[in-house]
């Protein structure tokens, strides 16, 4: 796993982690208004749902645009050079994924917070 370094790509992992420091801060939120005995508690909680929504759809999306310039970047390389040693192959492939697999950590963790959320929403009514 020499290859697989999330901070290859900063263009695109830092603004991942900025999504993902996002949802632990949500997640801290939600469990302190559930641990509180607002009267709002449910529109709070819809909203933090909403916005862990929104989130996770954005860092799967922008992990995947992180892939796509990644191959494009791999491939204009690979181009331009006369023989390709499979190695280097592999490690561009790699390299181009780990936005997409931060992308796809961050997008199952708000949707499983986000199920969380539905789940005491629904126990509360």
């Amino acid at each position: 796993m020499d290859h697989l370094k999330l901070a290859e790509n900063p263009l695109f992992t830092i603004p991942l982690l900025i999504l993902l420091i996002m949802v632990i801060a949500l997640l801290i939120f939600s469990v302190i208004i559930l641990a509180s005995g607002s009267i709002n508690r449910s529109m709070y909680l819809s909203k933090i749902k909403k916005y862990l929504h929104s989130i996770g759809t954005f860092a799967i999306v922008f992990g995947i645009l992180g892939q796509l310039l990644g191959i494009y970047g791999a491939f204009q390389v690979i181009g331009g050079a006369k023989s390709v040693n499979p190695d280097v192959w592999m490690a561009g492939i790699i390299n181009s994924m780990s936005s997409t697999l931060f992308g796809f950590f961050i997008f199952i963790l708000t949707r499983c917070i986000g199920f969380g959320i539905r789940y005491f929403l629904n126990k509360q009514n």
